[in-house]
């Protein structure tokens, strides 16, 4: 729990972050008559690695963007319940609620689901249907960095997502030894 909530305060803070530097641009009026600078927002974890180019500007009709869970045995099932939380590129407002809505709705969570702890995917799944986010899942494989610097070679093993030539080099040694 500790370190989801250091997660999300982490999330929270870059996005504000970023909304507060951005200059003003006065072609997209939110409500209450401020401006946005953003349309479009990648969030990206710093602990997973990315083997693939991802462009959030391919399809603009794709207005909320999560990866699929390439591990799981049926992730048809697991989507119906969980949300990745590793990343999300989308639309500004839906980035904003994604980064920036999660202390906000937990105690709403708590309560609602009867839940005594958070489970963050089960938990982010719900946020987004709380605050009609659409669910867009792609197949973006990543692999989760733990803090020995080692990889989760198990991450991309499903669609043919699985990268051997890649995890011949990484899969024994730290990360960050190739830095």
């Amino acid at each position: 729990t500790d370190n989801m909530i250091k997660q999300w305060h982490s999330i929270e803070s870059v996005f504000r972050f970023m909304t507060t530097c951005a200059p003003p641009r006065s072609t997209t009026t939110l409500v209450g008559g401020a401006h946005n600078y953003y349309e479009r927002v990648g969030l990206f974890r710093l602990d997973a690695f990315y083997p693939e180019p991802i462009s959030i500007m391919d399809n603009l009709l794709e207005k909320a963007v999560v990866p699929n869970f390439l591990w799981g045995s049926d992730p048809e099932s697991l989507e119906k319940e969980l949300m990745n939380d590793r990343m999300f590129y989308g639309s500004y407002s839906y980035a904003s609620v994604w980064a920036t809505q999660r202390f906000k709705y937990a105690r709403n969570y708590t309560r609602i689901y009867n839940a005594s702890d958070i489970h963050s995917e089960t938990f982010l799944k719900r946020l987004m249907e709380h605050y009609k986010v659409p669910d867009h899942r792609k197949d973006i494989c990543f692999y989760r960095i733990r803090t020995t610097g080692l990889l989760k070679t198990l991450d991309c093993k499903v669609k043919g997502m699985f990268y051997p030539d890649f995890l011949e080099k990484f899969s024994t040694v730290s990360f960050f030894e190739g830095l």
